[in-house]
């Protein structure tokens, strides 16, 4: 279930960005996403975030907020045996594909990064969902940071990545408790051969990010976009 402490969060972010007017309407529309998620074609989906884009909705609200709440729904109606797994994959599915029908506009207007310092985030092997990621490299794509983003990676094939990249940093998605064990595996093993900051991020970590603290073996936690950046501009000041 969702933490209430990262609710509390959410709230306030709410407060400081001056958006709590359109609060409940906004949650409104969240669930009526979701329930067209469910149970309509993608295209309903799309015509409802359209007609919102008409109204009063950002992308930014949608990327960093909306989107990012109904993969977390879907999550606790599969932890609360309402929704299968295969459900909650085509369900997650046809939000990846709702995401990518307003990705290029979300980020237009970054500027290419195509030759700069680049990141990497990945998931690891066994982590069946790997929407958290995906949303983690458009908000780090849209902040002008070069991201690599690789899915479902083994061990070595992590290490090969960083072994034939310039990155600057690692970001690790860990979806779930499950992925402590691996994901702090992984973190020995590439600061065994390689002196670079890992960060962890991912549903797990913005959900319990108290527990967080303690059990992940990181320099980091949250894929925090300033912090991120500062790693970059070291690596480049080093070259």
């Amino acid at each position: 279930m969702i933490d209430p402490h990262n609710l509390a969060r959410r709230a306030l972010a709410e407060v400081a960005s001056g958006t709590l007017d359109n609060y409940f309407y906004k949650s409104d529309l969240t669930s009526t996403i979701y329930e067209s998620i469910l149970k309509k074609d993608t295209e309903h989906q799309i015509n409802l975030v359209k007609t919102a884009l008409e109204k009063d909705l950002t992308l930014d609200y949608f990327y960093n907020s909306m989107a990012p709440m109904i993969a977390e729904m879907l999550g606790d109606a599969w932890k609360d045996d309402t929704l299968s797994f295969s459900e909650v994959t085509v369900a997650l599915g046809k939000l990846r594909l709702l995401c990518q029908e307003f990705e290029e506009k979300y980020l237009s207007g970054v500027e290419n990064t195509y030759n700069s310092t680049k990141i990497l985030l990945v998931s690891l092997d066994g982590d069946n969902h790997t929407f958290g990621a995906y949303i983690a490299s458009l908000k780090l794509r849209k902040s002008n940071i070069n991201t690599h983003l690789s899915v479902s990676r083994k061990e070595s094939e992590v290490l090969d990545k960083i072994k034939n990249g310039d990155f600057a940093a690692v970001g690790v998605s860990v979806g779930s408790e499950k992925a402590i064990k691996s994901v702090n595996q992984l973190v020995k093993t590439i600061k065994k051969y390689h002196d670079m900051p890992i960060i962890a991020g991912g549903s797990f970590v913005s959900n319990n990010i108290d527990i967080a603290k303690k059990v992940l073996e990181v320099d980091g936690l949250e894929f925090d976009v300033e912090k991120i950046k500062s790693y970059v501009n070291t690596k480049r000041n080093s070259n």
